[in-house]
C-alpha cells in the first residue's frame, strides 16, 4: 500500500510540475513523429513538410537557444524534402485510365490476304460478231470486276484466324488486365512490372489490333508513359525528431535534478 501510495503521488507531482513548455514540446515531437509515419505511408513529400514546418514554428515560438540545433536539424529535413524529385502518381494513373477505355475500343485486324497482285490482262480486239469473242469478253470483264471486290494487302507477319466473339471480348479483357496491373504497381513503386505490363500491351495492340493513325498516337502515349519513373525518392527526415528528444531528456533531468534540490532544501 505504502508502495501504491508513493507511486501515485509521484505522478500527481509530475503532473502539477507539467508547464505550457512541456506540452508545446510534446505536441512539436507529435508532429515531427506524424512526419515521418506519414512519409514512409503515403510516400508524399508535401504533407510531410507541412508537418515539419508548424513544429518549427512551435520551437520558434519558445524562443530557446538550446532549441537552435532542434531547429537546425529540420530545416535540413524541410529542405530535403523541397528538393526531392516528385512522381505525379495520380497524374500517371489517370492517365492509363483514360488511354484503357479509348485503347479496348480499337477495332481487330481482319484477316486479309497475305500476297496477290492485280491480274492484268489485255483485251484482244475482237469482233462484236464472233461469239467466241464475245464470250472471251465477258470472261476478262469478270476478272477485271473481281479487282473491286478483292482488297489485297502485303503483311510481314503471320496471318492469324478469324476471332470469335467470344475470343474478341477475351482479348479485350486481357489488354484491359494488363493496364490495370501497370496502375497498380505504379501505386506499389513497382518499375519492373510496370514497364512490363505496358510493354506487353503495346505488342497485343500491334499484333491483334487495326492501329489508324488516331490509334498509333494512342500507342505512342502509352509507350511515354512507359518511360516514366514511378519509384518516390524519399530523403530521411528522422534527425529533427531525434534532436528534440535529446533536447527533452536533458531538459527534464535538468527541471527534475533542480526539483530535487528544492525539495532537499525546503526539507
Amino acid at each position: 500500500m505504502q508502495l501504491n501510495v508513493n507511486s501515485h503521488a509521484r505522478r500527481l507531482r509530475e503532473l502539477s510540475t507539467t508547464s505550457r513548455k512541456d506540452w508545446l514540446l510534446a505536441e512539436a515531437e507529435y508532429l515531427i513523429r506524424l512526419a515521418n509515419q506519414r512519409l514512409l505511408t503515403e510516400r508524399n513529400t508535401k504533407n510531410a513538410t507541412a508537418l515539419l514546418l508548424t513544429a518549427d514554428e512551435i520551437l520558434r515560438d519558445l524562443d530557446e537557444v538550446d532549441l537552435l540545433a532542434v531547429r537546425q536539424a529540420l530545416a535540413k529535413s524541410i529542405t530535403a524534402l523541397r528538393m526531392a524529385p516528385g512522381v505525379d502518381r495520380e497524374g500517371l494513373y489517370l492517365q492509363l485510365e483514360a488511354l484503357s477505355e479509348q485503347l479496348i475500343k480499337l477495332p481487330l485486324i481482319a484477316p486479309e490476304l497475305l500476297d496477290g497482285a492485280k491480274v492484268v490482262v489485255e483485251q484482244p480486239v475482237t469482233s462484236e460478231n464472233n461469239w467466241r469473242d464475245k464470250l472471251r469478253q465477258g470472261f476478262y470483264k469478270a476478272v477485271d470486276g473481281l479487282d473491286e471486290l478483292i482488297r489485297v494487302r502485303r503483311r510481314n507477319a503471320p496471318l492469324e484466324p478469324l476471332l470469335s466473339p467470344e475470343e474478341d471480348q477475351f482479348l479485350r479483357h486481357n489488354l484491359g488486365m494488363m493496364l490495370e496491373q501497370a496502375q497498380l504497381a505504379l501505386l506499389r513503386e513497382e518499375p519492373a512490372i510496370y514497364q512490363s505490363s505496358l510493354m506487353k500491351a503495346q505488342q497485343w495492340l500491334e499484333d491483334y489490333f487495326d492501329l489508324n493513325e488516331g490509334a498509333s498516337q494512342l500507342v505512342e502515349q502509352l509507350s511515354q508513359l512507359e518511360q516514366q519513373n514511378v519509384v518516390q525518392q524519399l530523403p530521411d527526415i528522422s534527425g529533427g525528431l531525434e534532436a528534440l528528444r535529446d533536447y527533452i531528456d536533458s531538459w527534464h533531468k535538468r527541471h527534475t535534478v533542480k526539483g530535487v534540490d528544492q525539495q532537499d532544501g525546503e526539507l
